[in-house]
């Protein structure tokens, strides 16, 4: 799994915009500007559609649980079961990943 995380990460920094994690931080003022990489919505759509094809997207998920906030985290998953991509059994899977 290590290296799947590694390439999602490394994916996630190459479509880095740093004027947009700037932006974002400003929004979310409890969280660390550090913490924020700066990706915007439609490029972690097209991430998405490319996560959920893969056999790494559920171990994927299970490992942000530890290290997204809640809501985030929440909103990834529900962004998966939207798919047309996945089968239901792997739709009620990502369900009860959910965070309460």
């Amino acid at each position: 799994m290590e290296t799947n995380r590694i390439d999602i990460t490394a994916q996630l920094f190459a479509r880095q915009d740093k004027a947009y994690a700037d932006f974002q931080s400003r929004l979310l003022p409890t969280v660390q500007r550090e913490t924020v990489i700066g990706v915007r919505t439609p490029d972690l759509r097209k991430m998405a559609k490319q996560i959920c094809k893969t056999p790494a997207a559920q171990e994927f998920l299970h490992c942000l649980q530890h290290s997204l906030e809640k809501d985030t985290h929440n909103k990834t998953i529900q962004k998966a079961v939207e798919s047309f991509r996945i089968t239901d059994e792997q739709k009620a899977l990502l369900k009860t990943l959910r965070v309460r």
